[in-house]
């Protein structure tokens, strides 16, 4: 609607569990480890770790996608998106540590995720023997 032009929706808005919130904010690229997290790994790396459950998906867990209509003149306008994660602002890194993005960067960048997921090389399917 908005890059339509069309007025109508102001907000639109989803609901679903913590179980569906972590695939979408690891799809988003929002707390990465450089590290793989294994029984090995040091109590101080651990602690400082940024991927935790339970303090990223906590009880009344959110995500809100701002979009801000920008007036550029005569040339109409442009939009930016900005994150939230539980009421925080977050940088998504696709928005290159920016707190705000454009709209056209957001929408090439994850149009269809499905697309590079490569599900056959992650996921062993087998048909009926």
């Amino acid at each position: 609607n908005i890059k339509a032009g069309r007025g109508g929706i102001k907000s639109y808005l989803m609901f679903a569990h913590a179980e569906t919130l972590v695939p979408l904010l690891t799809l988003l690229g929002l707390y990465v480890d450089g590290f793989k997290l294994t029984a090995d790994t040091p109590l101080s790396v651990r602690e400082k770790r940024a991927f935790r459950s339970s303090q990223i998906t906590p009880m009344a867990s959110n995500l809100l996608l701002v979009v801000y209509k920008c007036r550029t003149g005569r040339k109409g306008a442009t939009y930016r998106v900005r994150a939230l994660h539980n009421e925080r602002t977050v940088a998504l890194p696709v928005c290159q540590g920016s707190l705000d993005c454009p709209l056209e960067t957001l929408l090439s960048e994850y149009a269809s995720p499905s697309a590079s997921c490569g599900f056959e090389a992650h996921c062993e399917c087998r048909g009926p023997e």
